[in-house]
């Protein structure tokens, strides 16, 4: 498998400024919702989604690569130390193919991690933590201890295309790293799903913050009840029917009652507004922060915040 870090950015021939972004957690409700809004814009130079399974629900794109997330057994940094991985996240990332493994992470500019899991479905309040809070620093540290990615030059080997003819990868150093969490998340809470849900929001801030010269554009969004397609666990009916009664019901009744966004919001306007968001700091002028920023730098978005920043981007992309 070549690496993907090496593959041309795509244009529509416009030549205007594009990104390289990575998606985790693709298979997911909110994941497959991002990758489809990411392919959606010609902004975006190449997807790069870490599995476990095939992707299903997505056509085929020249610009979809999909990888094996047993990447993140590695140490960060291609191998050569930045940072280690847990043991929690290399459980978590078992079960992959045996040779997908000789890929390296993707350079990008954006990464979106829209892993989750619930206790039941992991077996146990350690395997669960494994997903939602290892894999989630595991996937963060790669990200931000592999390298910008460069301008392609020249010939591109494999597709024959003349100089020129690509568009021109961002050079601003920016980078965005967008975090799904939870509504309630916060370390000192009382219950462990929330408690672990605000540890990953802090250890990922952090982690950003860290980042040197320009420390990279940390982003929370903390939707609360989910609204996925036909009332499926997955986005494209890829876990079936919602096996749990109580959700299914609850989603039913916020689409009937038209349910105002602090209390449902749709998969596909998390997904939105993320990629709005990171399309801001990596292609926009910069400026002022935007009004949902902490006072760490961090820009937390709720329900109604989330639903706006969505309708915004697609209205101006009308």
């Amino acid at each position: 498998m070549a690496d993907p870090s090496s593959l041309p950015a795509f244009s529509t021939g416009g030549g205007s400024p594009s990104y390289r972004a990575v998606v985790v957690g693709a298979t997911g409700a909110v994941g497959l919702a991002v990758v489809r809004r990411l392919l959606a814009t010609p902004r975006c130079a190449a997807v790069y989604a870490l599995t476990r399974r095939p992707l299903e629900g997505v056509g085929p794109s020249p610009r979809l690569h999909t990888l094996p997330v047993s990447l993140l057994q590695r140490p960060p940094g291609g191998g050569g130390g930045g940072g280690t991985t847990n043991d929690g996240a290399a459980a978590a990332a078992a079960g992959t193919t045996e040779g997908a493994t000789a890929a390296e992470f993707p350079a990008a500019d954006a990464a979106f991690c829209c892993v989750g899991t619930t206790i039941k479905a992991a077996g146990s309040q350690a395997a669960f933590r494994a997903v939602d809070h290892d894999m989630a620093v595991a996937f963060a540290s790669h990200f931000l201890g592999t390298p910008l990615p460069q301008q392609t030059t020249g010939s591109v080997a494999d597709g024959g295309a003349p100089s020129g003819t690509l568009g021109p990868l961002i050079t601003t150093g920016r980078r965005y790293l967008g975090l799904v969490s939870a509504y309630g998340a916060s370390p000192s809470a009382m219950g462990f799903y929330s408690r672990v849900k605000g540890e990953t929001e802090a250890s990922l801030s952090a982690a950003a913050a860290a980042v040197t010269p320009v420390p990279a554009s940390m982003a929370i969004y903390r939707p609360p009840l989910l609204l996925t397609p036909g009332g499926t666990r997955d986005a494209g009916g890829l876990g079936g029917v919602n096996g749990r009664p109580a959700e299914r019901a609850a989603q039913a009744v916020a689409r009937f009652l038209h349910a105002p966004p602090m209390v449902a919001v749709r998969v596909e306007d998390v997904a939105a507004a993320m990629v709005a968001d990171a399309e801001a700091v990596l292609l926009g002028a910069g400026g002022s922060p935007p009004p949902n920023t902490t006072a760490g730098g961090v820009l937390l978005r709720t329900g109604p915040a989330i639903v706006a920043t969505a309708r915004e981007a697609s209205a101006g992309n009308a």
